[in-house]
């Protein structure tokens, strides 16, 4: 029997098309970009909300990161735009 784990699977993806070498990084860093998108909208740190989330269990924070997971999967929000298709890249989203 085999198992598999999808986990972020459109993420990988776009980061193997794109070869975007700042996503790439993230990607083998192990990077949780559900998280990652949650601290930029509510302009918390990454490992803040990680920590809330992974770590912790906080209910109120893994609401917050399933309403961000839309834009991890290419919905944006208004003026932004996904990975590899113009600004915001994931750098400018690190920066």
């Amino acid at each position: 029997m085999a198992e598999a784990d999808y986990s972020q699977l459109e993420v990988v993806g776009k980061g193997v098309l794109s070869q975007d070498k700042n996503l790439l990084a993230a990607l083998k860093d192990g990077v949780c970009f559900h998280c990652e998108w949650c601290a930029f909208v509510h302009c918390e740190k990454y490992d803040y909300v990680y920590e809330q989330v992974k770590v912790l269990g906080n209910e109120e924070w893994i609401k917050k990161r399933s309403e961000v997971k839309p834009i991890t999967f290419g919905k944006v929000l208004p003026n932004q735009k996904p990975f590899n298709s113009g600004k915001p890249s994931y750098e400018a989203i690190l920066s």
